[in-house]
Formats: structure tokens, sequence, C-alpha cells
């Protein structure tokens, strides 16, 4: 392994631990809750509503389908005072990336829950998208390689793979 590739996989470890490791203590959990009840909201809406806001565009278009709340959190979070930092616009997408990850590990935990021939092939599928998003988060940073965007192009790449991830196995395990 050369010197340029410690810096990337070290970026993307962190990344991953950073995300992992989101509300550890009180406080972060209280706002991960809070952030979890959001997106279900937001879901819910998007179900039970013709409409729901759109999180992932400023626009004031709305869209009635779950993908409409992905960037609920973080756009929202991008706007407020200090946030406008590399280290505040990370922390925005990896907050989001969070409680995505609440809900794709719920919705992981009931596709095992599914007779074993298809919770095997969930469990082969989701080894495989993990490898996928560490390697897609890795180029999109690329671009930005020397600068601070990489850790925010990570993140937000993250939060974005994370969350449709989220939503598809919500929807494998629901339909079952």
């Amino acid at each position: 392994m050369t010197s340029t590739h410690i810096p990337k996989l070290l970026s993307v470890t962190l990344l991953t631990v950073f995300v992992s490791g989101y509300g550890a203590n009180a406080q972060d959990k209280k706002q991960l809750e809070a952030d979890t009840q959001t997106l279900e909201t937001c879901i819910n809406s998007s179900k039970n509503s013709s409409k729901v806001p759109l999180g992932n565009k400023s626009s004031n278009v709305a869209m009635s389908k779950p993908e409409a709340c992905i960037g609920i959190i973080a756009n929202p979070c991008l706007g407020e005072e200090g946030n406008d930092t590399t280290v505040g616009m990370t922390d925005c997408h990896l907050r989001e990336a969070a409680a995505w990850d609440v809900r794709l590990n719920a919705a992981y935990k009931k596709i095992l829950a599914l007779p074993q021939n298809v919770a095997e092939a969930y469990r082969k599928e989701q080894r495989a998208w993990i490898a996928f998003r560490d390697a897609a988060c890795e180029a999109s940073g690329a671009e930005y390689e020397g600068g601070t965007a990489a850790h925010v192009a990570r993140a937000s790449c993250n939060m974005e793979l994370t969350a449709r991830q989220a939503l598809r196995l919500e929807q494998a395990g629901w339909e079952r």
C-alpha cells in the first residue's frame, strides 16, 4: 500500500467509525432519537399523503416518495450558524447518515427473520453493498483529495447511499 492510499483508507475508516459511534453520549442519543423520529414522520407522510417537502432539494416542489426525505435533517442543519465549515457540513451529513443507519439496521433485522434462504441472500447482498458504499464514497471524495471538501463529499455520499439502502431494505422486508 502506497503512502497516498493511507490517508484515503484512514478517511473512509474514520467516517465509518464516526457514523457507527454517533449517539455514544447522552446528547448525541437524544439528537439521534429526534432525527430518527424526523425521518419516521417524513416517511409516514410520504406514504399517507400525496406530497411531502423535498428534503434533498432546495425547492418548493414536493414529492410523494420516501426518497424525498433524504436530506430532511442534513439540509436544515447545513443552514444553521457555524455549519458552513468543513467540520459543520461533514457533521450534518453524518448526523443524518446515523439516523438512516438506525432504519437500515431495523429493516435488516426484519429481513434476517425471513426464511433462511431469503435471509442468507440478503445477508450476502448487504455485505456486498457495504463494500460498494465504501468504494463509492471513497471515489466521491477522490475528486477533492488534498482538500477538506473530500470529507464533506464522502459524508454526503455515505448519507445518500445509506438512506437509499435503508429504504430498499424496508421495502424488501415489508413486501414479504
